[in-house]
């Protein structure tokens, strides 16, 4: 009878129990309905699995015999409820359920309904709760120039009110949600969209997005439903500078030294920029701050942008109008929101015109040493105040005389010339301006015994050669038929 047919199909039941062991979840075969401690399922079973999907929150439960059946169905324990959801592909009965740890639920062997043993498997995904042709696509993602994520592929556009259920709840629009979720730290952001822009079925523009290095992923939300992300990466600028050309500094600690000049002097050193990063470097601008910003000029400015890879040279002046430290701060702004802007100090001396001359050639503005008015450190018999005074290089031995008429460096040239009234001496020799307030003052002499010397009379003829320097030819006014010497000497100031 019934009852003894209930009561077999238990103790079948628990034999079937007993022979295959639970996993991962709760496997159940049983021969009889579910009672009234749960809610009624859509279809009656037996011989079916039992496990519970937990990382889904639900309980799966399908296949069995009874007929033998294919359907499954989902129970929710926070509603209560079961509801049916995708079939096996092979009806089965006596098969093994396992619970995996990414919450698909593999479903393996058992016996189809001709109890034929079954050497096949299927995987159960829960999923999302949606069907495929309800999910946007994207077909590409990456970043233009400004830093603004666009995309292109289909379903961006959703139906308006689809994603409510229940009143304030409700979705409105049919307008997609951008996330951009970063793989390096999963801070995610969600982005609003460029309004020069409509947003299309198949493509949207964000607003720029705030520069980060590495990787991302993009994915869109319609309706709720969410695409396949997509791997993006912010090409962002680079700015790189190098000061002088050729040595790197470090942005807000780097420093071009510019030497030690004279108030009327100029310096000019050559400044490199560059862009290292992966999208244009623009809105380039540079500008001089600080306590002595009127002390340095830019004499070329930067362009105003530079291409990926690209790179750029542009010249600082130093020209001190007054003795002492200079200092002040090249500031060039950018897009590059990590070094926006790149500041670099710079730092410069004014100094008299002898401590600019020992500096450049000594590295110390000291009267000492080396450096000394009457040191001969290149051992060539000329000490330092003649190499000074003649326009020669303290370091490199040798006593060049000056070339006639053409010479901008050397010693003093004496020879002869026709008088008006016969050959006579001559001097020529070059010296620094006046205006250069050089501290040297240049005396020829003549004489006709060597220990009594007369200063020449007259200026003589004055030829320009540049800002710094000119070309002075004094004549004896002896004749030169009898013995004559000549002199150049050169005094410094204190």
């Amino acid at each position: 009878d019934a009852a003894a047919q209930r009561q077999a199909a238990r103790r079948g039941g628990r034999q079937l129990d007993q022979r295959r062991p639970r996993q991962c979840g709760t496997l159940r075969s049983c021969h009889r309905y579910l009672g009234r401690h749960r809610p009624a399922r859509h279809r009656p079973r037996c011989s079916h699995f039992d496990a519970a999907a937990q990382q889904q929150g639900a309980r799966h439960r399908g296949g069995g015999n009874g007929g033998y059946l294919a359907s499954a169905e989902l129970y929710d324990p926070a509603t209560g409820t079961w509801s049916a959801t995708g079939s096996l592909a092979t009806v089965r009965v006596s098969h093994t359920a396992t619970l995996l740890p990414n919450g698909k639920l593999l479903v393996a062997g058992g016996c189809d309904d001709i109890n034929h043993n079954l050497a096949s498997a299927e995987l159960y995904d829960v999923g999302l709760g949606f069907s495929s042709p309800s999910r946007p696509v994207i077909g590409s993602a990456s970043f233009d120039a400004s830093g603004k994520l666009v995309l292109t592929g289909t379903g961006f556009l959703g139906i308006s009110s689809a994603s409510g259920g229940n009143g304030s709840q409700d979705s409105p629009t049919n307008y997609p949600v951008l996330q951009l979720r970063r793989l390096d730290n999963e801070q995610c952001a969600f982005l609003s969209y460029d309004s020069s822009v409509n947003v299309s079925a198949t493509s949207l523009r964000s607003l720029p997005v705030p520069a980060f290095s590495g990787y991302a992923l993009a994915t869109v939300f319609t309706n709720g439903i969410p695409s396949i992300s997509a791997l993006v990466s912010l090409p962002i600028p680079n700015i790189a500078l190098e000061a002088p050309t050729g040595t790197p500094v470090t942005n807000g600690s780097g420093t071009l030294a510019c030497g030690s000049i004279a108030p009327g002097q100029t310096q000019d050193l050559s400044v490199t920029l560059r862009n290292t990063g992966s999208a244009d470097l623009t809105a380039i601008a540079a500008t001089l701050t600080g306590p002595d910003p009127g002390q340095f000029s830019l004499v070329s400015t930067p362009p105003t942008t530079l291409a990926l890879g690209a790179s750029a040279a542009f010249t600082v002046r130093f020209s001190p109008t007054s003795l002492g430290a200079k200092i002040a701060t090249l500031s060039i702004a950018s897009n590059d929101s990590n070094a926006n802007p790149f500041t670099l100090a710079l730092t410069g001396t004014g100094v008299t015109p002898p401590e600019a001359w020992r500096y450049q050639y000594f590295s110390s503005t000291a009267n000492t040493g080396d450096a000394a008015d009457n040191a001969d450190p290149d051992h060539d018999g000329v000490v330092n105040l003649l190499e000074r005074a003649f326009n020669l290089n303290p370091t490199q031995p040798g006593t060049p005389i000056l070339t006639a008429s053409t010479g901008t460096s050397g010693l003093p040239l004496i020879s002869t010339a026709q008088g008006p009234t016969g050959p006579t001496l001559s001097i020529q020799y070059i010296r620094r301006k006046a205006s250069a307030n050089s501290g040297l003052t240049y005396t020829p002499q003549f004489s006709s015994s060597l220990s009594t010397w007369q200063n020449a009379t007259g200026t003589g003829t004055v030829q320009s050669i540049d800002s710094q320097w000119e070309r002075v030819t004094i004549t004896d006014t002896a004749p030169a038929s009898s013995i004559r010497f000549g002199r150049v000497m050169v005094t410094a100031s204190p």
